[in-house]
């Protein structure tokens, strides 16, 4: 008895351990797995606090000028009390005036990340073109015909139109992160589509890192290195 519960035993769990390792393939293919390449968030304790997302600094300056009038008006120093009252919507308005003005390579590279959704969906092959560095290289073994600039510009301006045209499409999520050169940014992107053909809502991860070129007179973020990630009914596109 007792030997062939020894027996019993390794056999339990490597069957176990199959059925689960399948039951986690099938889901990765049914929604991205957490060990996909990801993008970090910047430090709460930069640019981006200031010129991306100063909601927080705003509302921090408004909550102490009010606190601070409340314990100045206690005093009968009204006057005083109205004056640093009225810095809880002067400071915040500088700083939101100043967070507007100024547009941050991470906001660019974001920015220009749409843009390259919308001419991929779209199949503006022109769009894509201004997008595209002429170092460009797509990271897909499964398509070599499709791997620098010219090659991505043609299949887009082709496929998009005919079996992969697309009927609408969101973003879901966009992470972006410059580094760790000031000339190099990357962004990951989560794109939801509906294809004119199958009309089944499909999702699409890619990351994109983008290369600051010198346009003329002034700097521009192109895309040097496409790298799809996942396929929702796929799975992961670089294993």
């Amino acid at each position: 008895m007792r030997a062939h519960f020894q027996r019993f035993v390794p056999v339990a769990f490597g069957v176990f351990g199959g059925l689960t390792a399948g039951a986690i393939a099938q889901t990765d293919v049914i929604s991205p797995p957490p060990t996909l390449p990801s993008l970090a968030d910047p430090p709460f304790l930069s640019e981006a606090l200031l010129f991306e997302s100063p909601w927080p600094l705003m509302a921090v300056f408004a909550a102490i000028s009010l606190l601070l009038a409340v314990v100045i008006a206690k005093r009968g120093r009204m006057g005083l009390a109205a004056l640093v009252a009225a810095d809880a919507l002067v400071v915040p308005a500088v700083l939101f005036a100043i967070a507007t003005s100024v547009e941050t390579d991470r906001e660019r590279v974001r920015g220009a990340s749409r843009e390259l959704v919308e001419a991929v969906a779209t199949a503006d092959a022109s769009a894509l073109s201004d997008l595209l560095s002429e170092r460009t290289h797509l990271a897909l073994s499964r398509l070599p015909e499709v791997r620098d600039k010219a090659g991505i510009v043609s299949w887009v301006g082709s496929a998009m139109r005919g079996d992969y045209a697309v009927e609408k499409y969101t973003i879901t999520e966009l992470q972006a992160e410059q580094g760790p050169e000031s000339n190099i940014a990357k962004t990951r992107v989560s794109v939801r589509v509906v294809p004119e053909r199958t009309k089944r809502n499909t999702g699409f991860i890619c990351m994109l890192t983008w290369g600051r070129e010198r346009d003329g007179d002034e700097d521009v973020w192109r895309v040097i290195r496409i790298e799809p990630l996942w396929v929702q009914g796929y799975g992961e596109l670089q294993r």
